[in-house]
């Protein structure tokens, strides 16, 4: 029998692992975040896994919370095990240890490197040339679980956090199924991680993706945050123009940039318009 798997996850870039846990196994409910509000349309939207969901006539689950009545739903799904990507809350123990083969999380990092919700983009920040992808079977501390398989991914120059993510979990949802149905029949050792070497990150703020024109960062800092922050919050700072309030100048990857209330466009369009900029643009984005 195909074992019945429970998937907790909620943005886009984990869609290709719902799709392959849903063609390879029993998947028998999905539990994702509720519904929010669509900052263009001003509606409740759902987020992408729970469309996969809704396509698929899956059970779908939003909880508020976890309780008594979160175990008896789950429960009812009789799951042999939960598997977790980008789910976006904290899942208590009691949940994480319910069904016989406990939860797998899907991390994208070299744990215990960047353990935390900025793997990714402190992997850019910090210019590495490497970034991976654990799979770890949870326990009550954050990505703190013993290594049931983990493999690395080179960065490239123009990698962004965009590109990096949809990149690593669209190579985990390949590799997931032969994991999972091997860490089922017993064939492979969850491996501890090394404490002495755990790192961790914190929730990107908006407040990271800005810098001064007075003393920003080296063009080469510049462009790790250029990458790092695509698409959100992006790296940005604040300009005047002509006698006029401060506004807002987003820098975006492939030399393209925005001025508030205005089109993204590149530098060459944006110094059409904004010419007295041109010096302030030659330090910040060298050529």
């Amino acid at each position: 029998m195909k074992p019945r798997i429970v998937f907790f996850g909620t943005p886009d870039f984990v869609v290709p692992i719902v799709q392959n846990l849903f063609d390879t196994f029993e998947l028998v409910g999905i539990v994702t975040a509720p519904d929010s509000l669509d900052s263009h349309k001003k509606i409740l939207t759902p987020s992408p896994v729970k469309k996969f969901a809704t396509d698929h006539s899956l059970p779908i689950f939003t909880f508020e919370q976890f309780n008594n009545q979160t175990i008896k739903q789950l429960s009812s799904l009789n799951p042999d095990l939960f598997v977790v990507a980008a789910y976006g809350r904290i899942i208590p123990l009691k949940i994480i240890n319910l069904p016989p083969h406990g939860s797998l999380n899907v991390h994208p990092s070299l744990l215990p490197k960047y353990r935390g919700t900025s793997p990714i983009q402190n992997a850019l920040i910090n210019g590495d040339s490497l970034t991976g992808v654990s799979i770890i079977k949870m326990d009550e501390k954050m990505d703190h679980g013993p290594i049931l398989s983990q493999w690395e991914k080179p960065i490239a120059p123009t990698d962004t956090y965009a590109t990096l993510h949809h990149l690593l979990f669209k190579d985990a949802a390949e590799k997931l199924p032969d994991i999972i149905s091997e860490y089922i029949d017993g064939k492979l050792t969850p491996k501890e991680q090394n404490e002495a070497e755990a790192t961790y990150c914190q929730k990107i703020k908006k407040e990271d993706g800005y810098f001064t024109t007075d003393s920003p960062p080296s063009p080469e800092v510049l462009d790790r945050m250029i990458r790092a922050y695509y698409p959100w919050p992006t790296a940005w700072t604040k300009v005047k123009i002509r006698d006029s309030e401060e506004k807002i100048v987003k820098l975006y990857p492939e030399g393209k940039i925005q001025m508030e209330g205005k089109n993204i466009v590149t530098v060459k369009e944006f110094l059409n318009g904004y010419p007295e900029l041109k010096q302030l643009l030659e330090r910040l984005l060298p050529q």
